[in-house]
């Protein structure tokens, strides 16, 4: 999340878990706490619109594998529910992650991408079906789908390490100086942290080729053994480290992975092993100096005490409590018998007192009862002096500890639930203004995302004009070609269609097209046969398909120099929901932005027109029509119009102006003939593939002109 955060990217988070078990961190743009198999993934999927989902998979905490056939079919129905939500949702990308483990029951030593994967526990099955669950959806999905199989991974992020592996369990064994268990000749492939993170963002940004399996590894020369481990540990700490070697389980085996496909990606192992253990035997090293200092403030007399407060917020401590200082006072009663004090101060009464404040009404019952034995114990061992049962201030007096007592205790009581409630209150308040603070960070977010988004969203006009004002800085013998990819990007289709018009000629020549929909019409098109088209664009309207005549684009608009049809731009498809007046409009301004470069781009297709050989009329000289090839060798690369070059010769004794006038007569208007630098000529057919270049080959070698096929280069 770190990663993607740094590079731009906005995540969103579905934790997996109904409840939220910590806070949000800062690095995601929203989260959502469903369960995978949830309803709520469809509504959560299709309102956020993601372009890429990575589903954790092998690596997500959130699954406890202690029961494994329980976790295994919570994990199948998670995954299935995600990969439908995606398919519906229209997600361009699909990332699966995996984990090297399902490979445990292979026998082969060297394992590829294309290794037939052999699981052994519940937990390795699922992963594995979770696979098969992916391929079967890449092959019918309209989306990519990429699984990263992941190896051991260990290392940092931040102050903390990663759990679960056997760097960590090394180096904090190796720290607390206890015996190091490790596994007889058990070797690990490991890879950082970091890597992973690397390698997984990497396959964000891969278009698809076919490979979409990836091994996320170690690329050293060979794995790490449980020994070698320990003495790379050795050589960091410059410690001698006591081993207990152990057998490994008989279900182990090991492997040496090959990537073939991530390096093609680009993909690097930047940390090894060394290294590695390193930055995390420094952190837990830090974290240990740390502990073992609060152990020993925790074994002074401070911390003593500090512990003891603590343990007095049981129930049964108070009435020790109680009962010990009650021992204390009797003591000290016994040892004071013939002082004068006792006539003027009653102990008892200030022990009852003192118990009340400090532990309320319920001890301060126990301190009365406490008292009330005490003295009569006292009396019992002294004699009647002390207390006379016939007298009834002996009762009065029990009635006044009693009282005093209760009515102290109750007050506590009363004042510490009032104070328990102001807290309470406090800690609500604060909890709401953490929420509010949390609330408005995210508003500020998504405020100046959607200040972003109204800037540059794609039916904004300053988004328009923005990507429209490009072409002014474009060659004029590209506008056209330019301008078909301008208006696919902006009006969200791929079938789209440029004709230029001449004022001498009732035809129109398709200049350039988008795709072979966006071709239905003819190359050279009689506009006025069209009559409800043309009438609309003669007025200088936008026309509207109302009657979905698969013969006529959807929507067409034109642009115009002195109120005469220069251009009209088709689009052939749109999606349903942008069929609507509001699309219409937009349509209708981009054409006018259009028409300010279109009309740069006629006046030098004009100036290429008048640019003839000026002693062989309609052929363009050399410079002109080198121009003129590279403008349409660009329109093919562009994947937007075709061309043939074709080389002709005059055969021997025909002469230059019969030549020349057989030319003429045998190609188009809106085709060119021109000569190279070598004087060589030439013939350009505009919108025309080979088969259809055949036919003009044909016609020319029956008028006795020699004919060869030009390639792309007339030079």
């Amino acid at each position: 999340m770190s990663r993607l955060k740094k590079e731009d990217c906005q995540v969103l988070v579905v934790t997996g878990n109904i409840r939220k078990k910590r806070n949000k961190p800062l690095e995601v743009f929203q989260e959502y706490n469903f369960a995978y198999d949830s309803d709520s993934i469809s509504y959560i999927f299709k309102s956020v619109e993601a372009d890429i989902v990575i589903f954790t998979g092998a690596l997500d905490r959130g699954f406890d594998w202690k029961n494994e056939s329980k976790q295994a079919s919570k994990y199948m129905a998670g995954l299935t529910n995600v990969m439908i939500q995606c398919q519906e949702s229209n997600i361009k990308k699909f990332i699966y992650i995996s984990s090297t483990s399902v490979f445990d029951g292979n026998p082969e030593g060297v394992v590829t991408e294309y290794t037939e994967p052999i699981a052994i526990n519940n937990r390795n099955k699922a992963i594995l079906m979770g696979e098969e669950i992916c391929k079967n959806y890449h092959k019918e999905a309209n989306f990519t789908i990429s699984i990263a199989r992941v190896s051991e991974i260990y290392g940092k992020y931040k102050d903390e390490v990663l759990e679960d592996n056997i760097c960590t369990r090394l180096c904090k064994d190796a720290i607390k100086g206890r015996k190091v268990t490790i596994h007889e000749n058990k070797q690990h492939n490991l890879i950082y942290v970091d890597d992973v993170v690397d390698g997984i963002y990497r396959i964000t940004k891969k278009n698809s080729d076919g490979n979409n399996v990836y091994h996320i590894v170690s690329q050293g020369a060979s794995n790490y053994s449980e020994e070698q481990l320990v003495q790379v540990l050795e050589e960091i700490t410059h410690k001698k480290i006591k081993i207990d070697i152990k057998e490994p389980s008989d279900n182990y085996s090991n492997h040496n992975y090959e990537a073939q496909n991530s390096e093609k990606l680009g993909f690097n192992e930047k940390y090894d092993v060394k290294k590695g253990l390193k930055n995390i035997y420094g952190v837990i090293e830090k974290k240990s100096a740390y502990v073992d200092k609060r152990d020993k403030e925790d074994q002074s007399f401070f911390g003593s005490l500090f512990k003891f407060n603590h343990i007095r917020k049981s129930k049964i401590l108070p009435l020790l409590e109680n009962l010990l200082f009650f021992v204390i006072v009797q003591f000290f009663i016994v040892l004071t018998r013939n002082m004068y004090f006792h006539e003027v101060i009653d102990v008892y009464l200030l022990f009852v007192i003192i118990i009340a404040l400090i532990y309320g009404y319920v001890q301060a019952v126990f301190s009365v009862i406490f008292s009330i034995i005490g003295k009569i114990f006292i009396s019992l061992s002294w004699g009647s002096e002390y207390l006379a049962f016939n007298d009834y201030n002996v009762y009065l007096w029990i009635l006044q500890i009693f009282t005093i007592g209760v009515l102290v205790g109750y007050l506590k009581d009363k004042y510490k639930r009032k104070f328990e409630d102001l807290n309470d209150e406090k800690d609500y308040l604060q909890g709401e203004l953490t929420n509010i603070k949390d609330i408005n960070s995210s508003n500020v977010e998504v405020r100046s995302l959607y200040e972003k988004r109204l800037i540059n969203y794609k039916d904004s006009f300053a988004r328009i004009y923005n990507i429209v004002s490009q072409l002014d800085a474009i060659e004029p013998e590209r506008v056209i070609f330019k301008a078909v990819n301008v208006i696919r990007e902006i009006m969200n289709t791929n079938d789209v269609a440029i004709y230029t018009c001449d004022r001498n000629s009732p035809f129109c020549r398709l200049m350039a097209a988008s795709s072979k929909k966006a071709k239905t019409l003819k190359k050279s098109l009689k506009i006025s046969s069209h009559e409800d088209m043309y009438m609309k664009l003669k007025r200088q309207e936008m026309y509207l398909n109302n009657t979905m005549n698969p013969e006529h684009p959807m929507i067409a608009g034109g642009t115009y120099k002195d109120g005469q049809l220069q251009t009209i731009i088709m689009i052939w498809s749109m999606p349903f929901e942008n069929n609507n007046l509001y699309e219409v409009n937009v349509f209708g301004v981009l054409c006018k932005l259009v028409e300010r470069t279109m009309e740069r781009a006629f006046e030098y297709m004009e100036n290429i027109n008048k640019s003839y050989n000026r002693k062989r009329d309609g052929v363009l000289n050399a410079k002109t029509f080198e121009k003129t090839l590279q403008l349409y060798a660009y329109g093919e690369q562009e994947k937007l119009v075709e061309f043939s070059l074709l080389k002709v010769e005059a055969y021997e004794g025909m002469s230059e102006d019969m030549f020349y006038s057989l030319l003429k007569q045998q190609v188009r208007d809106t085709d060119y003939i021109g000569v190279n630098s070598n004087d060589e000529t030439y013939i350009l057919l505009t919108n025309s593939n080979q088969k259809e270049a055949q036919y003009v080959i044909d016609r020319l070698r029956k008028n006795q002109i020699i004919v060869e096929i030009g390639g792309r280069n007339a030079s």
